[in-house]
């Protein structure tokens, strides 16, 4: 599609904070997750088929981190930034996080001994203390297309997803989903009649 309509609007996002549009086309959004593609490769040193734990409210940046995971062959795990510190110690070692996506006033909840990669603008990269910005990616030109790469490599039945859900107990519970999963009931929905085939 990329090639195809390259400068084609496809996303638009409004902040609920400061009301602000953004609007990318294809070739822009294809640009923008190869960067942070490449800074979870190259940076952080993630391998494929890892964990990005996503700990933020609904913003661009969640967005970017959650089709990046998503096309760039990692595990997606969103967390809901309603979750207590206690609650992430007994969730996260289960999923072995390879980086967790958040923000400065969200990272006194955060366990140590993770990577991070802050949101906020003004975050520096530390890589001695595991702290990662996410603005140094995006800012850093992509020198490959990992999008492409990883399709190379994913295979219908590779993990892509790990949804929390608390049932009656309370506490945390782990579902997984993979590329097929995931992508199944668009594949198998006649749009043009709005029914299931």
């Amino acid at each position: 599609i990329v090639s195809q309509y390259p400068n084609k609007e496809c996303f638009a996002f409004r902040s609920g904070t400061t009301g602000q549009n953004t609007r990318h086309t294809y070739s822009q959004l294809l640009d923008i997750l190869n960067r942070v593609i490449q800074g979870f490769d190259k940076v952080i040193k993630m391998e494929k088929h890892t964990t990005v734990c996503i700990y933020l409210p609904n913003t661009l940046e969640y967005i970017y981190t959650q089709m990046a995971a998503l096309c760039g062959g990692f595990i997606m795990m969103p967390l809901n930034p309603l979750y207590t510190k206690p609650q992430l110690e007994r969730l996260l070692p289960r999923v072995k996080p390879s980086v967790i996506v958040t923000m400065t006033q969200m990272l006194p909840k955060v366990p140590e001994g993770y990577n991070i990669c802050l949101i906020d603008r003004n975050a520096q990269t530390n890589v001695e203390k595991n702290m990662f910005a996410m603005y140094d990616f995006l800012n850093t030109p992509a020198e490959y297309n990992g999008v492409q790469e990883a399709a190379k490599i994913l295979k219908p039945n590779d993990d892509v997803f790990y949804g929390c859900t608390s049932g009656s107990t309370g506490e945390p519970k782990i579902c997984v989903y993979t590329h097929y999963s995931m992508i199944n009931p668009f594949i198998t929905y006649d749009h043009s009649k709005n029914t299931p085939l």
